[in-house]
């Protein structure tokens, strides 16, 4: 166990129900019954009753005065500094604002003994808390993200599964144990007179220590984040005031800033403190008109395809981001660019192509508007060969902001063989979160060293409902060979060399050389039209039917296939078909998109043992004469298309960059 005396430290000004809510919760802990509790309050020059109320309400807390120039570094340096005479084996910072879980303490104290009796150093422990609300982390650890800028910090919430290591935290729930305060001591008294760093700086000392810091798996209680915005920020105000709040308590002017930017900023720290300074310097000659809020999200999708619509009608009716479009000219060859749904906010610009490079994209103008149109976050592909992308990367580990998140498959190669590759890694470690299609995407990022609370898997997917509603509509039927008609079978996608088309067709035409009629419906367009189109004149049961993009027509053919087909390169094809309740019958090729992970063999699709005709042919012939077989596939399919909602994915988006805004 951690020992028998705990000493709970807080501080308090002008908050006389706020403290007596916090104290009531701290007093009603289920605590262990060897540990007594001790509590230490320093009241910073209240005028609104609070020593005196705390007095008479909770009579066995120390209370200790303050001037009101202490503010909250200098208030819990004090009560540090007292609870240091006592022979105490902890300490829980608490923040007077805070409403404690039930169980808080004793999950922290969980945390703690977990480490010892592992025969591990004795951690810091953070307790991260929610907003009372909405249920939405606000604070917890922090963990250095990869740039050039010193003082760029990922937050680290709860996880809910284990203790999650931090490299700082913010001190509104912490469990200090002696050895770390015996080694680092009561928060600097350079801070004293300050309210902010303190803190930051006492979980990078340490750091330097060797001292363990964890955020507990469980939220260790409420509290409502502190955005209310800097006061030289601050429309209305005077100039004078506004400019004079820079070297007040929470300017960055004051001793204490450069003080924090020496100490942790490294050799660099004196350009570090005055882009921190002269950008609160410009902030309070122009300040906001307004706090925003909802995050301004700037998307950049080079090429803006019809499958995201839906994605940004969501968005656009929900309301919880505001949303902007960045988009420009498609390549001949590629998808053609949608415009947007009405009342979305877009910015078509014309794309420069890399010579020889296919439908690669060099640069996507706009880029000058993204930087300086005042977004919070930027979401991009993870498209390491854009020149226009790697600006906004790089602009952002300097400056701070926007954040950044990647968006994409994450197909990582195990060991990089070329620049590209580290290129990639690099481009993708830099990036403040990561916004992985599926969970295979997850795993990879995971396994080069992303924390997890760096990745959100948002479960790439089309619109689902709309598909179903409109297949509800579509009267038809799929003949079985029995009634007389061959098979159908259908590709769908597009028409280049990676996806195989012409291998289908020659599968079904082996499947008719099996004695099982079956004829293969194309749709799509692409350079291997005109080998379909040849094999189509020779007799091969193939009917290519080019581009279609009606959702009408579309379920009328879905409505008549027995299953799709796609040899290799499979993304979201695998989607559409299962929101039609079709299953896939695909190759084990090595050019699959990670949509593919959504297929099952046996149970909503079937794939082939080797990338030919003939065991193509095999596992459609199973379709075919295996009884309950093609009834359990479509099944299947259906089960899976219900996890694949478009709404979900919407949910999942807003929420990462209302997180990422936050940051």
């Amino acid at each position: 166990m951690i020992g028998r005396c705990l000493v709970a430290l807080l501080a308090c000004h002008n908050r006389r129900t706020v403290t007596r809510a916090a104290l009531e919760t701290l007093f009603r802990q289920a605590l262990p019954p060897d540990l007594s509790l001790d509590v230490i309050l320093v009241d910073d020059g209240s005028s609104d009753g609070t020593f005196e109320t705390v007095a008479e309400r909770f009579p066995s807390v120390r209370l200790l005065r303050g001037d009101g120039s202490l503010y909250w570094n200098g208030a819990m340096a004090l009560a540090q500094k007292a609870a240091m005479a006592d022979a105490a084996d902890a300490h829980l910072w608490l923040n007077d604002d805070v409403v404690l879980a039930e169980n808080a303490i004793a999950d922290l104290l969980a945390v703690h003994d977990g480490e010892i009796a592992a025969g591990r150093r004795p951690p810091i422990v953070v307790g991260a808390m929610v907003d009372p609300e909405s249920g939405c982390p606000t604070y917890g650890g922090h963990v250095r993200r990869p740039g050039l800028h010193p003082f760029r910090f990922a937050r680290v919430f709860a996880s809910g599964q284990a203790a999650t290591p931090c490299d700082s935290f913010n001190g509104n729930c912490l469990l200090v144990p002696r050895s770390a305060f015996g080694v680092l001591g009561p928060i600097d008294d350079a801070f004293a007179g300050g309210q902010p760093l303190g803190d930051i700086d006492y979980g990078l000392r340490a750091g330097r220590a060797g001292i363990p810091m964890l955020v507990a798996p469980r939220p260790a209680g409420r509290c409502k984040a502190n955005h209310g915005g800097s006061p030289w920020e601050t429309p209305g105000r005077p100039l004078g005031e506004r400019l004079a709040s820079l070297s007040g308590p929470l300017g960055p002017a004051r001793r204490q800033t450069a003080t924090f930017y020496r100490r942790h900023g490294g050799w660099a720290w004196p350009f570090w403190w005055a882009t921190h300074v002269g950008r609160c310097l410009w902030a309070g000659f122009r300040p906001r008109a307004r706090r925003r809020e909802r995050p301004r999200l700037a998307m950049i999708e080079p090429v803006l395809p019809w499958y995201r619509l839906p994605l940004l009608t969501r968005l656009r009716d929900s309301g919880q981001i505001d949303v902007e479009v960045f988009h420009g000219t498609s390549h001949p060859e590629g998808e053609p660019d949608c415009d947007p749904p009405p009342a979305i906010r877009h910015h078509r610009s014309r794309n420069f192509y890399w010579p020889r490079g296919g439908d690669r994209i060099l640069w996507c103008n706009g880029v000058w508007k993204v930087l300086f149109g005042g977004y919070d976050v930027v979401l991009m592909a993870e498209h390491v060969y854009t020149a226009s992308n790697w600006l906004i990367w790089l602009a952002s580990r300097l400056l701070g902001r926007p954040r950044i998140i990647l968006t994409g498959h994450f197909n990582l190669d195990a060991k990089p063989e070329n620049l590209i590759a580290r290129l990639r890694r690099a481009w993708i470690r830099g990036a403040d979160y990561l916004a992985a299609y599926t969970s295979s995407g997850e795993r990879q990022c995971r396994a080069i060293g992303i924390p997890l609370h760096r990745i959100e898997v948002l479960g790439n997917t089309l619109d689902v409902e709309a598909i179903r509603t409109q297949a509800a509509s579509v009267q038809g039927t799929r003949p079985a060979p029995a009634e007389g008609g061959p098979a159908v079978f259908l590709f769908i996608g597009r028409l280049y060399r990676d996806k195989m088309a012409p291998l289908a067709a020659e599968a079904v035409a082996t499947l008719n050389g099996m004695g099982h009629p079956a004829l293969l419906l194309v749709v799509g367009e692409g350079s291997d039209r005109a080998e379909l189109e040849r094999l189509a004149r020779e007799g091969s049961p193939v009917r290519v039917l080019g581009e279609c993009r009606d959702p009408a027509d579309l379920a009328r053919l879905f409505a008549q296939a027995q299953a799709a087909i796609m040899p290799d390169a499979a993304g979201l094809a695998v989607v559409h078909a299962f929101a039609h309740g079709i299953p896939v019958v695909i190759g084990p090729g090595s050019r699959h998109r990670v949509e593919v992970e959504y297929l099952r063999h046996g149970e909503n699709g079937l794939r082939a043992e080797a990338l030919t005709a003939r065991s193509l042919a095999e596992q459609m012939r199973r379709l075919l004469t295996e009884p309950g077989l093609a009834d359990a596939l479509r099944a299947g399919a259906e089960r899976t298309a219900d996890g694949l909602s478009m709404d979900l994915y919407a949910q999942r988006l807003e929420a990462l960059v209302a997180r990422a805004a936050r940051d």
